[in-house]
């Protein structure tokens, strides 16, 4: 059940909610696979586990194409999905049929797409900011911030690529 606050801003509320076994930040390629390992391994054990994976942007990235180059190379094809393609990606691979009926019973997945602005590493809480309205009817959407708390978070938001120089001898 979630909490409400007023924070300062007057376009700004404070929603405190949800606890997750474990928290992805990054909707990049190592963020999502990291998602779909986690879904892949607590289906197979069969252990109920709670997922959130927060983007700031609205598309996911994930290998869409995998294929073996050579012993220690791999060429790999990367695509886009919004939250609802990944999230009926994962429901059709996370669920079992059993007489025409689909189950999914261990892995809760939740996607956010926001801004992470505090983590509080003592406390196992990631403060975020996000747009959007408790009212359907409301267009503007007011900015809000939101607390989570986890039991193992990691941090995937990527980095930028250095290059090296190789210095050729010469002759």
């Amino acid at each position: 059940m979630a909490t409400r606050t007023k924070v300062a801003n007057a376009n700004t509320s404070y929603t405190s909610s949800c606890q997750y076994d474990f928290v992805i930040i990054g909707g990049g390629i190592a963020g999502v696979t990291c998602c779909e390992q986690l879904i892949a391994i607590y289906n197979e054990r069969q252990q109920h586990k709670t997922v959130a994976l927060i983007s700031a942007h609205p598309l996911l990235k994930g290998v869409s194409k995998l294929q073996k180059v050579s012993q220690h190379l791999k060429d790999i094809e990367v695509a886009e999905y919004t939250s609802q393609e990944f999230h009926a990606r994962y429901e059709s691979s996370n669920s079992t049929t059993t007489n025409n009926n689909n189950i999914n019973n261990y892995v809760k997945l939740n996607i956010i797409q926001g801004f992470v602005v505090d983590i509080g590493h003592l406390a196992h809480s990631i403060t975020y900011s996000y747009y959007g309205s408790d009212n359907a009817d409301d267009q503007q959407g007011k900015r809000r911030v939101a607390r989570i708390t986890f039991g193992k978070c990691l941090i995937a938001t990527g980095g930028s690529p250095r290059t090296f120089y190789v210095h050729q001898q010469s002759e």
